[in-house]
């Protein structure tokens, strides 16, 4: 906890000449109730920089994206069963594009799950298509599909909308 407060001191003290002032809406105050200090901490850093992911937290991945060639990276920290995961997306150039955070199941990151994940995806994926389920909202859907496969395999998991009530997938 320490680090993290150190850290984020830091980073608020490098911007706006050692002053910061935040202003929360009343859905990023459910938010702010909603976390705990470890995740506000980081949050609160990563929104001031998020550039500084890779310092903070642990690589999962980086991808290309197929239609742009912009890459996105995704960045986690597993604290019990919740993973906290941050994207980060960059163009081309090497700017930044964009970042989300948001919690994940922490078995998602666990070896030991690696394949009955990987599994219920293909699974859930199939199931889609057969049932022609596309678009908006079908997350939802891949979600449920997923979980349903985990729990006949005596794995319980959560999804990200159960684990972020404040974001809305679609």
């Amino acid at each position: 906890m320490m680090r993290w407060t150190i850290i984020l001191v830091a980073l608020l003290l490098v911007t706006a000449g050692g002053s910061a002032i935040w202003f929360y809406s009343h859905q990023e105050r459910l938010q702010y109730k909603l976390e705990e200090s470890w995740e506000r901490d980081l949050r609160l850093a990563l929104e001031t920089h998020p550039e500084n992911a890779a310092i903070l937290l642990e690589k999962d991945k980086t991808v290309l994206d197929s239609n742009t060639a912009a890459e996105c990276t995704r960045y986690y920290k597993i604290k019990g069963s919740i993973a906290w995961t941050c994207i980060v997306n960059k163009e081309t150039n090497g700017h930044l594009s964009s970042y989300m955070y948001q919690r994940e199941d922490a078995k998602e990151f666990d070896s030991k799950y690696r394949k009955q994940i990987d599994d219920a995806e293909n699974y859930a994926a199939t199931s889609m298509k057969q049932q022609n389920i596309h678009g908006l909202g079908s997350c939802h859907a891949f979600w449920s599909f997923k979980k349903e496969f985990l729990q006949k395999h005596g794995i319980k998991w959560q999804s990200p909308a159960q684990l972020n009530p404040n974001i809305s997938f679609d």
